[in-house]
């Protein structure tokens, strides 16, 4: 345990938060991929939770409420290396810079939503808001087949990836990632981009 937590505090200070705009060293992928490893045996939920916010409206902070979690290099690099180790194969540098490839060029969040009936997130539009600028998602994807949470009350979840072209975005602003469901909510996640690493 003594080891573990030695291991998260040199990550805290070694890796720098604005990374996420930033080249990725040898350095980086190393440290992320320790990381993964170090916590493979978490819950995804706790893996992903350094990384995730909370709908701005919501009084009670647990993994029932409708959450975003922001994928950034390191915790791309991350969760690879996390699903490697569980599956029994090798995590090597070279794999860590494969990984990285699709996704240079964009911000990349997985969103998890709640509603009243199936299809509520059909059509969802997604929007990143930084003061008076407004960014586009350029791809919204919805995983099929929403689940159905609350069997008792009828809520169904669904999950979500958004993509967001990552040179539109200034890193230094807090960005809100702004999503309107079908169903006409609003949800609200509150990114102080230059706090990630």
């Amino acid at each position: 345990m003594r080891k573990w937590l030695w291991a998260v505090l040199f990550v805290l200070l070694w890796v720098k938060p604005a990374a996420v705009f930033a080249e990725v060293s040898r350095d980086t992928i190393f440290l992320a991929q320790e990381y993964g490893c170090q916590n493979s045996v978490l819950m995804l939920d706790d893996f992903f939770r350094p990384w995730t916010v909370y709908e701005e409206g919501a009084i009670v902070i647990n993994s029932n409420m409708e959450q975003a979690c922001f994928f950034t290099p390191f915790l791309l690099l991350a969760s690879d290396a996390r699903d490697k180790i569980l599956a029994g194969k090798e995590v090597s540098l070279a794999e860590g810079k494969k990984v990285l490839e699709p996704y240079k060029q964009y911000l990349v969040f997985r969103v998890t939503l709640f509603g009243k009936y199936e299809s509520f997130a059909d059509g969802v539009q997604a929007v990143i808001r930084q003061g008076t600028k407004t960014i586009p998602s350029l791809l919204v994807y919805v995983i099929p087949e929403p689940e159905k949470s609350h069997p008792v009350s009828g809520v169904y979840s669904t999950k979500l990836f958004i993509y967001i072209m990552k040179d539109q975005v200034n890193r230094n602003k807090t960005a809100v990632l702004n999503l309107v469901t079908n169903d006409r909510r609003k949800h609200n996640f509150i990114f102080a981009l230059d706090k990630f690493r």
